[in-house]
């Protein structure tokens, strides 16, 4: 279980770190 949950909270920081790239990439534009 502890597994999972750490499996989750890298993929809440890789998506969050998706939208700040996205972001980003925004304001480039």
């Amino acid at each position: 279980m502890a597994v999972s949950g750490e499996i989750d909270s890298l993929g809440q920081a890789l998506w969050m770190m998706q939208k700040l790239v996205d972001e980003v990439k925004i304001l480039i534009e």
